[in-house]
Formats: structure tokens, sequence, C-alpha cells
């Protein structure tokens, strides 16, 4: 009974530091690419206040670093950055235009694969039209994610402090 109850604590203790880790380590991906979604932002912001409107989509964001060869406007064209950072993968960010004035652009990630089903919306791909994560939201999923595994463990918690009870009044009565 004590070796049963020894493997079966061992085994979820492991279960719960993989989970543990599987969760901690895509958070720092995940925050990367939101503070780039930022930074690239923040660009695009300053890019339609000096000339009226947003890269169209042919002219994508390569349109803060060259000057587009469709480009027409009253002002003149500046350079905002000297790259566009690649997401953590090294892949370009993908950026959806606009289609109006007052509308808003969408960036997103293709994610590890390196592809897209869904223009942004797999579940690898990272957006910036999802809604933002707390820093400590990873904790929710994963608590979320692990319910059975928590029940497992509050039930073997529990016949630990019985046996040791068991136990304890076993050689209580001995003395």
């Amino acid at each position: 009974m004590k070796l049963f109850l020894f493997a079966l604590s061992l085994v979820l203790l492991l279960k719960l530091g993989d989970a543990l880790m599987n969760q901690v380590a895509a958070t720092p991906v995940t925050m990367r690419s939101k503070g780039d979604f930022n930074s690239i932002g923040s660009v695009l912001k300053m890019y339609k206040i000096n000339n009226g409107n947003y890269p169209t989509q042919k002219q994508g964001l390569l349109a803060l670093v060259e000057k587009p060869t469709d480009f027409h406007s009253d002002t003149e064209w500046t350079q905002l950055v000297d790259r566009v950072p690649p997401d953590p993968w090294g892949n370009p960010y993908q950026y959806i235009a606009p289609s109006s004035d007052d509308g808003e652009f969408a960036l997103f990630s293709l994610g590890r694969d390196g592809v897209t089903h869904s223009n942004g919306n797999d579940p690898d791909d990272i957006n910036n039209w999802s809604s933002p994560e707390a820093p400590n939201s990873w904790t929710d999923r994963f608590w979320e994610k692990n319910i059975p595994l928590w029940c497992a463990y509050a039930l073997l918690m529990i016949a630990l402090i019985r046996w040791f009870r068991a136990r304890i009044m076993r050689r209580k009565s001995k003395i």
C-alpha cells in the first residue's frame, strides 16, 4: 500500500511538473509576439499620421522600411524603421490592411509551423485581435486543463492524510 501511494504521488508530481513546464515555455514566445505587435502597431499608426492612411495590403509592412512604388500621398514618404522584426520563429509577421480608413489593421504570426490555414486563427498562430492575456493567465489555462489531475492529487492527499492519522492513532494506542 505504501509503495503504491508513493508511486502514485511520484507519477502525479511528474505529470504536474511536465504540464507546468509546457505552459511556462509557451509564455515568452507569446509575450515577445505581443510586444512586437505593440511596436509594429505604433509604427503603423505613425505611418497613418504621416501619410493619411495605413499601408495597403499590397504594400504590406515593407512600406515602413522602403518607399512603396505605388506611394501616392500629398506628403513626402519617410522611413520609420530600419527593419520589421521577424516572429519568434524567424518568419515575417503577416499584415492585414484595414478595409476602410477608420478600420483597424491586423497582425499575426504564422506560429511554430510557419503556415496558417485560417488567416491567423490556427491554434499555434499568435495574433493581435485575440483578447489580451494577463501575465499569469497561463495559470488559469493550467488549472482548467488539469482538473482530473488535481482531483486525483486531492484524493491521493486525502488517502495519505488518513493513512498517517491511522498510523499515529495505532502508535498512541500502543503507548
